[in-house]
This record gives structure tokens, C-alpha cells and sequence, in this order.
């Protein structure tokens, strides 16, 4: 079962897609490198994902990519740092920029 969302920023061009691949992995399109980044190797990453939605903290001061994954059981999200673009500016690279997941229910 494939599962996608997206988030685009209100008057950017910049548009970043999650998508949940059928081996339950968790990937991130950051639309400034037209990668798409594995998730599943961040910390408390849960086992069993079936879907996944983006969303985004970046208007205003905002720099931040939130990435939730839902399993049948639980639901968990991590954070991301998007702005400056990872891998510049002192941010690390995908997906060292994404702090652990952390278990919402």
C-alpha cells in the first residue's frame, strides 16, 4: 500500500511530498534537489507504517517540515529542518536534519 501527502509554501514554488512505499519506508522529496530522502533510518522511526502526511512550518520564521507516519496502532512524527536547505548552513544533511520520531498516540 502506497501512501503520499504533500505541503507547499503559499506563494513559493517549493513543494515537498511524503510518500509511504509498500515496505512501510518513509520518504521526503525535497523539491530544491528533486531527491527523495529514506526516513525510516531516523530514530524511532515504528515498525509497520501505512501512511504518511507533511506539513509545515514555513511561514514567518518558520524552517521546519513535520512528517507524521501513522501505523495500526500508533501514530509518530519527527521534525525536519528545511530552512537553510539541508546540508548548508550548519543544518546536516537528509535526514540528519529530522529529530527522533516521537510517539504522539
Amino acid at each position: 500500500m502506497d501512501s503520499s501527502s504533500f505541503v507547499g509554501n503559499p506563494g513559493s514554488l517549493l513543494t515537498f511530498l511524503g510518500r509511504v512505499r509498500g515496505d512501510g519506508r518513509t520518504l521526503v522529496r525535497d523539491p530544491r534537489t528533486n531527491t527523495w530522502y529514506d526516513l525510516s533510518h531516523v530514530a524511532g522511526y515504528p515498525a509497520g507504517v501505512l501512511a504518511a502526511s507533511v506539513d509545515a512550518e514555513l511561514a514567518g520564521t518558520g524552517n521546519d517540515l513535520y512528517v507524521t507516519v501513522a501505523t495500526a496502532d500508533q501514530v509518530a512524527q519527527t521534525r525536519c529542518t528545511v530552512f537553510p536547505a539541508p546540508g548548508t548552513g550548519g543544518v546536516p544533511a537528509w535526514p540528519g536534519n529530522c529529530r527522533p520520531f516521537a510517539v504522539l498516540s
